[in-house]
C-alpha cells in the first residue's frame, strides 16, 4: 500500500513529488544544526573544564546533571532527524546524503556522552577527569614553574605545610 494513500483517494504524482521535496529539504536545512551538535557539546564540556581548572570544581559537579540531559536531549534530536530520514528513504526508496551525517553525529554524541559521563560519578571522579584533561603536561607545569618559587613570606606563615 502506498504511504501517501488516504482512506479514499491516492495523492497524485506530482502531489507526492512535492512532498518529497519538501522532506528532503528539511532535512537538507536541519542539517547544519545537527551537525554543529556534537561540536557544541565538546566545546561546552571544554568551557566547563576551564572552570573546573580554576578552581570551581564543586559547581562544575553540580551542573552535572544538567550537562547530561542538554547531551540526552541532543541526542534525542539526532535520532528524530534520523527517523525523518528513513521515513523519506521509505516513502522514496532513496536514500539522502544527509542520513549518513546524522548517523555520524549520534555515535559521536553517544560516544561523548559515554567517555564524559560514565567515569564521572562523585566529585572525586570529577577531579580526576580534570586533572588528566589539564591541557598542559607535567614537562610543561614544571618549565613554568622552574625558577618561579613561593615568595619567602610563605614559609614564614605558621600553618601546615602541603608537603
Amino acid at each position: 500500500m502506498d504511504k501517501f494513500q488516504t482512506s479514499s483517494t491516492t495523492l497524485a504524482p506530482d502531489v507526492k513529488k512535492v512532498l518529497f521535496d519538501i522532506l528532503a529539504d528539511e532535512l537538507k536545512a536541519c542539517l547544519p544544526f545537527v551537525v554543529g551538535l556534537a561540536r557544541r557539546s565538546r566545546d561546552q564540556w571544554r568551557r566547563l573544564c576551564g572552570h573546573g581548572w580554576t578552581g570551581r570544581v564543586q559547581e562544575l559537579h553540580d551542573a552535572r546533571d544538567t550537562f547530561l540531559n542538554t547531551i540526552a536531549t541532543r541526542i534525542g534530536i539526532v535520532e528524530r532527524a534520523l527517523r525523518l530520514a528513513e521515513f523519506f528513504t521509505d516513502l522514496s526508496g532513496q536514500t539522502l546524503p544527509e542520513h549518513a551525517e546524522f548517523d555520524r553525529v549520534k555515535n559521536e554524541l553517544t560516544a561523548f556522552k559515554a567517555e564524559t559521563f560514565d567515569p564521572w560519578q562523585s566529585i572525586e571522579d570529577l577531579k580526576d577527569i580534570l586533572a588528566a584533561s589539564f591541557p598542559l603536561t607535567r614537562q610543561e607545569l614544571d618549565a613554568i614553574g622552574n625558577g618561579h618559587y613561593p615568595p619567602n613570606d610563605w614559609f614564614l606563615v605558621d600553618e601546615p605545610k602541603p608537603f
